[in-house]
């Protein structure tokens, strides 16, 4: 009978919609005009994320609920970067990839948000207006801050990408914790 059930439980999981914090199959990975351009006028920087990188733990709460990470964050020149994965599974937006040009894709309900691999620019716009995209620095007071990749994954700077779709961020450095707020 526990052999049936195990058979049964392995069935249904791989026929079921998880997808296990991959990529979903729902974000549309084709990219704005506004992302093509930034694509082709300026070129992706490559950076030694181990040479400059902080990997202490980094604690995350959402909404005070703690979050156990389940890949490795870290600090670089001073701002935290957590993996594009767990970005949208904190957050509970879909994320995609477009591989052929290196872009992450972060989505809420109605915002969406196209980041460049090795760019400090980002494209910011409501899913409804996709016309008035904007081009938006990922930090205004360094030209370091971009997404980036770590042992094989996307790293994202978390503040950035989180108040760009709406939510709050706090960072405790006495702590090392980064909290998220609903808005």
């Amino acid at each position: 009978m526990k052999k049936y059930s195990f058979i049964l439980l392995i069935c249904l999981l791989c026929t079921s919609n998880i997808t296990f914090g991959l990529p979903s199959d729902k974000v549309d990975t084709t990219l704005n005009t506004t992302t093509l351009k930034l694509l082709k006028e300026q070129q992706a920087v490559s950076v030694d994320v181990g040479k400059d990188a902080s990997f202490s733990t980094i604690k995350v709460y959402f909404d005070k609920k703690p979050i156990t990470l389940s890949n490795r964050s870290f600090t670089y020149k001073g701002r935290v970067y957590l993996p594009l994965r767990e970005v949208g599974e904190i957050l509970g937006a879909e994320i995609g990839w477009n591989g052929s040009n290196k872009v992450a894709i972060v989505e809420t309900a109605s915002k969406r948000l196209e980041m460049p691999q090795g760019y400090r620019k980002a494209i910011s716009y409501l899913k409804n207006s996709p016309s008035k995209a904007s081009t938006v620095n990922v930090d205004q007071t360094s030209l370091d801050v971009r997404t980036m990749l770590y042992e094989g994954k996307t790293y994202l700077p978390i503040r950035f990408t989180a108040e760009s779709l709406g939510f709050n961020v706090k960072y405790d450095d006495a702590t090392s914790s980064v909290y998220f707020t609903t808005p």
